[in-house]
C-alpha cells in the first residue's frame, strides 16, 4: 500500500557532484585572507596615533648639504651636514666637510670639535687631520699674543706633520701646510717657511689645478709676500671653484684695493676700488649677517674721502653688531672726517668708555629712547598702540618717561603736550658695550683713544678731551703717531704740554 502524495521516500538520493568553481573561489577567499593577516596588517599603522617623519637617506641629505655649500648658503649646509652626521654617524667626511664649513663661518671651537670627532672614528684620516690643522692656524691668527700664537701655531704644524705623513699627496694637506708655514713666516721670523710656503702651495696646485683649497692658499702666500696681481689670479681661480663664498670675494676685493693702494696694474686707482667695492658688496649679499665686508667698504669709501658713505656702512655694520666697540670706533672715526663732531664724540665714547646704549622704539614714524629710568605699565610687542611721555635731551632726541598701553576707546591725556602716541612699529632693545682698554700692543684700541681726544678738543669738550690724552701720553710710551695726536689735542684746547719728540709724519690718524 503506497501513500500517495507523501514526501517521504525510501529510496536514497544520488548525491550531485561538487561545484568546482566554487572550491577555486573558496581556496582564493582563504589565501587573500592569510595575506591581508601576514602583509596588509603590520604595515597598516594602528588608528589614533600619530604617524612619524620618514628619516630622508643619507645620499640625500649628503646632495642637499653639498648644494648648499655651493649656494654660499654656510648655515643651512651646517644643519644639512649635521643631519647626515646623525644618519650615518660613521662617515668621516661628513665631520671634515662640517668642521671646514664651520671654519668658514668663524665657528672655530665648533669646527676643531668636528674635525676631532673625526679622528676618533679614523686616527688616519688625512683629511681630518690637515682641517684640525686649518682650524688650529686659524685660531693662531686671532691669539691675543705672540706667545700664545707661536704656542697654537706649533700645534697646527705637528698636525700638518701627520697628515703628510698619512697622505704626501694630497693637494689639500700641501694646502694647508703652505698656510701654516707662511703665518710661521710672518709672526716668528722664520725664514725657510717663506720659501717652503711658496713651494708648499705651487705643489698642492700641481697635484690639483681646479681645487678651492690649492688656489686659495696659493693666493694667502702670494698676499703676505706683496705678490699681489698673482694673489688675484688665484683668488679668482678660487672662485671660479666656488663663486659663492663671501671670504673669495672679500679676498679678491682686498687685492683690488691693494692694488690701488700701491698703483699697482694698468686699471686706475679709481676702477680698482671701484672694483674691490663691488666685490665687498657682493661679499656682504652673501654674508647678510658678518659686519667683516662691511668694515671693507668702510675702508674702501674713506681711501677715496667719500666719508659720508663711509658713515652710512659703518652705521649698518654697528646695526648687525651693536655691543662691538670697534665698530661704534670705526663709525666715530668716519663722522668726525666727515665733520660731524658731535655725534662722533658719541660713537667714539662707546668705544673707548663703554656704558649702556639706551634701548629705542620706533612709534609712528617717530624715534624714542628707551632708559633705564623709563616706567612701564604692562608689556609691550611690536603692533600695539602706546601712549609714550616724553622729555628732549641735549641733542635733542626724544626720551621715554613712562610708557602705557592705549586700549580700544580709551582716551589719551596729554597734559604736557610732549606725548607721542601710535603703534609701536620697531623695538631694539637696551645695549652694553664695554669699552676698550688703552693697550699698546692692540693698535686699534691706541688710533680711537687718540681720534677720541681729537674729537673731543674739535667739540671744545677739552675737560675729557684733557683726560683722555694725558692717559695716552701716561700709558703710550713708544707710538709716536698716538702721542703726538695727544699732544695736538692738548694744544687745541689751550693745555700745556709737556716736552716729547714728535714725529715726521703727519698728524693724521
Amino acid at each position: 500500500m503506497y501513500l500517495s502524495g507523501s514526501k517521504w521516500s525510501m529510496r536514497k538520493k544520488r548525491r550531485q557532484p561538487p561545484n568546482p568553481w566554487r572550491i577555486v573561489a573558496l581556496v582564493a577567499l582563504i589565501g587573500a585572507a592569510f595575506y591581508f593577516e601576514r602583509a596588509i596588517v603590520p604595515s597598516v599603522p594602528p588608528l589614533f596615533v600619530p604617524t612619524s617623519t620618514p628619516t630622508r637617506s643619507s645620499g640625500a641629505v649628503l646632495l642637499e648639504a653639498q648644494s648648499l655649500f655651493q649656494a654660499g648658503k654656510l648655515a643651512q649646509a651646517e644643519t644639512a651636514y649635521e643631519e647626515a652626521i646623525s644618519v650615518d654617524p660613521k662617515q668621516v667626511n661628513n665631520y671634515i666637510e662640517l668642521s671646514r664649513i664651520q671654519a668658514l663661518s668663524g665657528e672655530l671651537d665648533k669646527a676643531e670639535t668636528s674635525a676631532r670627532d673625526a679622528l676618533l672614528i679614523d686616527s688616519n684620516s688625512a683629511g681630518a687631520q690637515s682641517m684640525l690643522a686649518w682650524v688650529q692656524d686659524l685660531q693662531a691668527n686671532q691669539a691675543a699674543n705672540n706667545q700664545d700664537r707661536l704656542r697654537i701655531l706649533d700645534q697646527a704644524q705637528q698636525s700638518i706633520d701627520r697628515a703628510l705623513q698619512q697622505n704626501p699627496g694630497s693637494a689639500l694637506v700641501h694646502a694647508i701646510n703652505a698656510q701654516i708655514l707662511i703665518d710661521q713666516y710672518l709672526f716668528a721670523n722664520e725664514q725657510d717657511a717663506y720659501q717652503q710656503a711658496g713651494d708648499e702651495a705651487r705643489k698642492a696646485v700641481s697635484i690639483d689645478p681646479s681645487s678651492l683649497d690649492a688656489q686659495y692658499a696659493l693666493g694667502v702666500v702670494m698676499e703676505s709676500t706683496g705678490n699681489y696681481p698673482d694673489a688675484l689670479d688665484a683668488y679668482q681661480t678660487a672662485l671660479r671653484a666656488n663663486g659663492n663664498l663671501s671670504l673669495l670675494h672679500l679676498k679678491v676685493g682686498d687685492m683690488y684695493l691693494a692694488e690701488a693702494t700701491q698703483g699697482i696694474g694698468d686699471a686706475s686707482p679709481q676702477d680698482l676700488t671701484d672694483s674691490a667695492i663691488s666685490s665687498y658688496v657682493h661679499a656682504s649679499s652673501l654674508a647678510p649677517n658678518d659686519s667683516t665686508p662691511l668694515r671693507r667698504i668702510v675702508q674702501a669709501y674713506s681711501r677715496i674721502g667719500q666719508y659720508a658713505r663711509a658713515s652710512q656702512y659703518a652705521a649698518d655694520a654697528v646695526h648687525l653688531a651693536p655691543d662691538d666697540p670697534y665698530l661704534h670706533g670705526l663709525l666715530g672715526q668716519m663722522l668726525r672726517k666727515n665733520n660731524e663732531l658731535q655725534q662722533a664724540v658719541v660713537e667714539l665714547g662707546w668705544a673707548v668708555r663703554g656704558g649702556r646704549i639706551p634701548g629705542e622704539w620706533t612709534v609712528d614714524g617717530k624715534s624714542v629712547q628707551i632708559t633705564d629710568s623709563t616706567t612701564f605699565e604692562g608689556q609691550f610687542k611690536v603692533g600695539d598702540q602706546v601712549l609714550i611721555q616724553t622729555t628732549t635731551d641735549v641733542n635733542g632726541a626724544l626720551v621715554a618717561q613712562s610708557v602705557a598701553v592705549i586700549g580700544p576707546g580709551t582716551p589719551v591725556v596729554d597734559p604736557s603736550g610732549s606725548a607721542v602716541t601710535g603703534e609701536i612699529q620697531s623695538i631694539q632693545d637696551p645695549v652694553a658695550i664695554e669699552g676698550l682698554r688703552l693697550d699698546p700692543g692692540d693698535s686699534r684700541s691706541v688710533e680711537l683713544y687718540y681720534t677720541y681726544a681729537l674729537a673731543l678738543a674739535e667739540n671744545s669738550q677739552c675737560d675729557l678731551a684733557i683726560q683722555v690724552s694725558q692717559a695716552i701720553l701716561l700709558g703710550i710710551q713708544n707710538d709716536d703717531t698716538a702721542r703726538f695726536n695727544a699732544e695736538e689735542a692738548l694744544r687745541t684746547c689751550g693745555a700745556e704740554v709737556t716736552s716729547t719728540p714728535t714725529p715726521a709724519a703727519t698728524a693724521a690718524p
